[in-house]
């Protein structure tokens, strides 16, 4: 039997970067499918993929919110 989790997390880790409404959505999804997809040896690989995604799509996230923050502050002391 195949471990739908897993392939959850893969689905909806890539729909995270394809749908970009509802990124923050998938990549939730992602993230905790990917956790429960884990737990099992089948398709562990593929539930790893859809976690980092998930991840991946947070990290760049923050990474863009700290450095538009970083850039107006900078803009406003006049650098």
């Amino acid at each position: 039997m195949a471990n739908r989790a897993a392939w959850v997390s893969l689905i909806f880790g890539i729909l995270a970067f394809v749908l970009a409404p509802f990124g923050a959505l998938s990549s939730l999804v992602a993230i905790v499918a990917g956790v429960l997809g884990r737990k099992k040896k089948k398709d562990r690989g593929i539930a790893t993929i859809g976690l980092v995604l998930g991840i991946v799509w947070w990290a760049l996230l923050i990474i863009m919110i700290v450095t538009g923050s970083l850039n107006r502050f900078l803009r406003t002391i006049g650098l």
